[in-house]
């Protein structure tokens, strides 16, 4: 398993679809700021990267872990590299490129790619998984890839025949060597036809794996129905309703780690079920002076019933 992991968030203002998108409120929190902690939760070496003081002053709330780079760059694999460069990371160090667009990349699909990494040669890696609809496969905002029997991408496209079609996730993964020697090639003709970077990669002879995921991957932020359906995500993640369950104190401790927990109160006389949400923000708002982490429970937000 792969050490040295650095997870690089690059970030900008300047999104053509969505106004100040980075900084687009998702129920409670800005949409960097959710990326960020996503990343945090996997390694403490997560980090934004950008060129904006607005960016920097939003993420300063929660993180010191920002790194400010040249505004010229034109691309976020750029801004890594030089964020990389900034922080000395070694040559050898394994970069994640996490977009700033996606915040609820589960730590599942990092440990895949993990994995893959380290069982795989390759000079790229990436993720896909699987197309539900043809409405995927007609929307250009989903990109496709395909790949040859040994999970290595030969095709990246918006729309199109694509043998065996999934959905491409950007995420891509790389030693720092390997970023420098990336960010050194011009564009190509299809990368700026498609815009699609990762094209570049493919078509000056760089190896992309493609490792398969199957589990649910929440999309990421791209257009106002994105936003919609992102609050609602996570607002599915908490339970409203109270619940008496038990007659006992409840004496376990919240793991704040984990990101699908009910919290329960316990009073000595029963426990109620004062919140649900894989947010701890939410959870410690919401408690307040009314109980302490002795008095709390974690317990499955999917049980509709539990028992003591």
């Amino acid at each position: 398993m792969i050490n040295d992991l650095y997870i690089l968030i690059p970030s900008r203002i300047g999104s053509t679809r969505l106004e100040n998108k980075p900084l687009i409120n998702l129920s409670g929190k800005s949409l960097i700021q959710r990326v960020l902690n996503n990343a945090l939760e996997i390694t403490e070496n997560a980090f934004v990267a950008t060129d904006s003081d607005l960016i920097k002053n939003n993420i300063i709330d929660i993180s010191s872990n920002i790194i400010m780079t040249s505004a010229d760059h034109i691309s976020g694999t750029d801004r890594i590299c030089e964020a990389a460069n900034i922080l000395n990371i070694d040559n050898d160090a394994f970069i994640l490129n996490l977009q700033g667009d996606e915040p609820f990349v589960p730590k599942k699909l990092i440990e895949r790619i993990l994995f893959d990494y380290s069982n795989n040669e390759c000079d790229v890696i990436t993720v896909s998984t699987e197309i539900n609809s043809n409405e995927e496969i007609n929307n250009p905002n989903c990109v496709m890839v395909e790949t040859d029997k040994n999970q290595f991408a030969t095709k990246f496209l918006r729309t199109g025949n694509v043998h065996n079609p999934r959905r491409h996730v950007g995420i891509y993964g790389y030693s720092f060597n390997t970023l420098k020697e990336l960010v050194k090639l011009k564009p190509t003709k299809n990368e700026i036809k498609f815009k699609l970077e990762q094209l570049r990669f493919l078509e000056n002879g760089y190896s992309i794996y493609v490792s398969e995921f199957n589990e649910e991957i929440p999309p990421g932020i791209d257009t106002a129905e994105d936003v919609i359906l992102a609050d609602k995500y996570i607002k599915n993640k908490s339970v409203s309703n109270v619940l008496v369950v038990g007659s006992e104190k409840i004496s376990s401790i919240v793991d704040w780690n984990d990101r699908n927990t009910c919290v329960l109160f316990g009073d000595g006389a029963g426990a109620v079920l004062i919140t649900a949400s894989y947010d701890p923000g939410i959870i410690s708002s919401n408690i307040g002076s009314n109980g302490s982490y002795k008095d709390l429970l974690t317990v499955n937000p999917d049980s509709d019933f539990i028992e003591m």
